[in-house]
């Protein structure tokens, strides 16, 4: 597939999915994040609802306890090409973090070389072609990336964080302040930056969230929640 087609085909499943959001739960979802002001989604920058369904679908519970997208990844449509079963398989091993892009360490191969920031050595090359919210070295980015063939693609939700925010959330002790969650502790790690699974995502995701908002608190009401957000 070409680096279009592939990030179509994800989001052609997690679209299939949200067609008929809970929302009550994706009103939950959006409190867990900070984000309900009553009944209403007050939403600080335009990704962020992108995002909001992110955590809806990859991180928030579902009544089984397991993440909404597992329900789905488990009763795949039986018309699905060897192709599309293996993006579903993929779904299910997503992975989301803040990721700093980086010079390419081939540029013949093509492609963009990002950095999950709280691992030393845990970079992906991303397809060229999608949409990122980094266009030079140095700049971040907090996104769900899921393995296409030999690429990576992100599932619709980059998010661009700044330096100085990113700085803020650097060790497990400050983003478990900031999401006012409990953080996994790192196994025999001398740092965070040794220890790529040390934090989950709800915690990145309500630390992200807040972080913004303290930054930027003016907010955007929904009045509904929006199933997708135009790309």
């Amino acid at each position: 597939m070409t680096a279009p087609t592939r990030f179509a085909a994800v989001r052609t499943i997690i679209e299939a999915f949200l067609a008929q959001p809970d929302a009550e739960a994706l009103r939950a979802a959006a409190a867990d994040l900070g984000v309900l002001d009553g009944r209403d989604i007050a939403l600080g920058q335009d990704d962020e609802a992108e995002a909001l369904l992110d955590y809806y679908l990859f991180a928030a519970s579902a009544e089984n306890g397991r993440p909404r997208i597992h329900a789905f990844i488990a009763a795949p449509p039986t018309t699905l090409s060897p192709d599309g079963r293996a993006l579903f398989a993929a779904l299910a091993q997503t992975h989301f973090s803040i990721f700093e892009r980086r010079p390419s360490t081939h540029p013949n191969q093509g492609g963009v070389l990002v950095r999950d920031i709280f691992s030393s050595d845990a970079t992906y090359l991303l397809e060229e072609g999608i949409h990122l919210p980094m266009a030079r070295d140095g700049d971040y980015a907090a996104m769900r990336l899921v393995q296409v063939g030999d690429r990576y693609v992100h599932t619709g939700a980059p998010m661009a964080l700044t330096a100085s925010l990113v700085k803020g959330l650097r060790s497990r002790k400050a983003i478990a302040a900031v999401a006012n969650q409990r953080i996994k502790a790192p196994t025999a790690a001398a740092s965070l930056e040794d220890a790529s699974h040390a934090i989950d995502d709800r915690a990145l995701l309500k630390a992200i969230f807040a972080a913004r908002a303290a930054a930027a608190p003016a907010k955007t009401r929904l009045k509904k929640p929006k199933r997708s957000l135009k790309r």
